[in-house]
C-alpha cells in the first residue's frame, strides 16, 4: 500500500496539478463542441498521455520502482478497494472521451 499512498499523494501534488493544468490551458482553446472530432484533437491527445506518463514514470523512478513492478503492484490490487481510486486516476488517462469533454 505504500506504493498506492506515495503516488496517490504525486496525483495530488504540484508536480502533478501544475503540468497537467498547464497543458489544459495551453490546448483547451483548440477545442470546441461539436460531435466531430478533428485530426488535431488525437495529436493532442496523445501528446498528453504522453506527459501523463513521462510524470508517473518519473515519480516512480525516483522511487526505485520500473514500470513492470507497478504494472504487477497494479494487477494484484485492481480487487482491492482502497488502491481504486489511483488506478481509476491513471486509467482516466486512456479514456479520450473524458480527455475530450475535460478539454472542452
Amino acid at each position: 500500500t505504500w506504493l498506492f499512498d506515495s503516488v496517490m499523494g504525486f496525483l495530488k501534488a504540484p508536480g502533478w496539478a501544475l503540468p497537467v493544468m498547464s497543458f489544459i490551458d495551453d490546448n483547451c482553446v483548440v477545442f470546441d463542441d461539436e460531435d466531430e472530432n478533428k485530426l488535431v484533437y488525437m495529436e493532442i491527445y496523445n501528446a498528453f498521455r504522453e506527459m501523463v506518463d513521462s510524470l508517473l514514470e518519473m515519480h516512480l523512478s525516483e522511487m526505485g520502482v520500473d514500470a513492470p513492478l507497478f504494472l504487477a503492484v497494479c494487477q494484484k490490487a485492481s480487487s482491492m478497494e482502497a488502491q481504486k481510486e489511483v488506478l481509476e486516476q491513471i486509467l482516466a488517462v486512456d479514456d479520450y472521451i473524458s480527455f475530450k469533454k475535460m478539454m472542452v
